[in-house]
């Protein structure tokens, strides 16, 4: 295979271009903090960014993250990891490397089970995941130096916004085989670093970034004039390429997915609907602490012959000759809209705990029947095992990349179960 141009390097699959959006919008919902913040989630109110001290990015700074997103997918692992997967390894014992993976299976210090706790979370907010089983025995030239450089297979774990492209095709079996997967294996400042998995190669670039100004209406209908909105970011040059042939003659990276696969690449997320729900809980919150302080601190209407300060105690002093159809007066909004938004708060979060059967376990229902409570947990036990069993499956596949580097087959007497 012959290298790739900057413009092939800088070609993505059409599910990742339609999906990348979604995709981020999930991680930030998780993420939470800074993330969610500076993404702009709050509705913006006309003109607000615009208004003397910058009104929309005060409300942004004051308003508070009420993460479920990040408390559902927690209480799904604290079930599924509640006793930790039983793995026989039967012969495999003995293979070199098999204690060592399930010790560190990442080179970066994380167990087997840490490392499948994180694969469940992220299916569990992106819906996909790409996992991939390397062993950089290419780089080395003899056996010797493969066991000095304590060379062996290890995982590495992927967000869908980290696979640009891919390429499956029909084995003669007639199982989809992937044949190329392109991936960003790491983004620095300057650069970035893109690894392209094929049957036959390994190919390695390091590709400079290019930050250029994008340009964008304001839309508000009186100045439509471009202004500067965000620096948009590119590839600009190719700086380093390298290329490996790749000994397993297999691209050695699953794509998991969560409940199942809508289309190849891209699965279902147990997120995307609360993700929503939240969204309309962080606006909601918005407007309550707006109404509560607008109630706090009312509006003083006044001429501007009036000598009149805010705050208690304050002393206003009238002219003598002021019609008295101009006193001033204060503008003081109604809590029964406190109430209304409270009620919609609590509306939004029951939403949210039935459509991930959580009611019960969360807490926000005072009264149940024996009945409905039993259908809640039965609901629950069906979808952890679901997710167990998936889970299960990934891993076999991962297990399966690992010996295959090994130049083995699954043992017989090898088994992985969660419970």
């Amino acid at each position: 295979m012959n290298m790739l141009t900057l413009e092939q390097l800088k070609k993505t699959h059409t599910t990742y271009g339609g999906q990348a959006r979604t995709w981020d919008y999930l991680s930030r919902s998780y993420a939470g903090g800074n993330q969610y913040r500076e993404a702009g989630y709050l509705r913006k109110y006309l003109g607000e960014d615009s208004s003397p001290g910058n009104q929309y990015a005060q409300r942004l700074i004051s308003t508070a993250l009420d993460n479920h997103v990040q408390n559902v997918v927690n209480i799904y692992r604290s079930y599924i990891f509640k006793s930790e997967p039983m793995r026989k390894l039967g012969s495999a014992i003995d293979v070199y490397g098999v204690e060592e993976f399930l010790d560190d299976c990442d080179l970066d210090g994380s167990d087997l089970d840490d490392f499948m706790r994180l694969v469940n979370d992220t299916l569990a907010v992106y819906g996909s995941a790409w996992i991939a089983v390397d062993r950089p025995s290419y780089q080395a030239t003899t056996l010797a130096e493969e066991q000095a450089l304590e060379i062996r297979p290890y995982a590495t774990l992927y967000t869908p916004l980290q696979v640009l492209d891919w390429t499956f095709e029909r084995a003669l079996n007639g199982s989809n085989q992937l044949t190329m997967v392109k991936i960003r294996e790491a983004a620095f400042e300057e650069y970035d670093i893109i690894r392209v998995w094929t049957i036959d190669t390994i190919q390695e670039y390091k590709v400079k970034k290019q930050k250029r100004p994008q340009f964008v209406s304001t839309g508000n209908g009186i100045n439509n004039q471009p202004v500067q909105e965000e620096i948009y970011v590119e590839y600009d040059s190719i700086i380093e390429a390298t290329e490996f042939v790749n000994p397993l003659g297999v691209v050695p990276v699953v794509c998991a997915y969560n409940q199942r696969k809508v289309q190849t690449g891209l699965g279902l997320s147990d997120c995307i609907d609360v993700a929503d729900q939240q969204r309309m809980i962080y606006n909601l919150c918005s407007e309550l602490e707006q109404n509560i302080r607008i109630s706090s601190h009312p509006s003083l209407v006044k001429p501007l012959e009036v000598d009149a300060s805010a705050g208690a105690g304050a002393v206003i002093n009238l002219p003598d000759n002021m019609d008295s159809n101009l006193k001033p007066y204060l503008l003081q909004p109604t809590s029964a809209t406190v109430d209304s938004i409270l009620a919609a708060i609590n509306y939004h979060v029951n939403a949210i705990d039935q459509m991930t059967n959580l009611s019960s376990v969360r807490g926000t229902k005072t009264a149940s029947s024996g009945v409905a409570l039993e259908a809640e947990f039965l609901l629950l036990n069906t979808r952890l095992a679901d997710k167990a069993a998936n889970l299960e499956k990934i891993e076999y596949k991962i297990w399966s990349l690992w010996f295959q580097w090994q130049a083995m087959e699954i043992p017989e007497d090898f088994e992985v179960e969660y419970e």
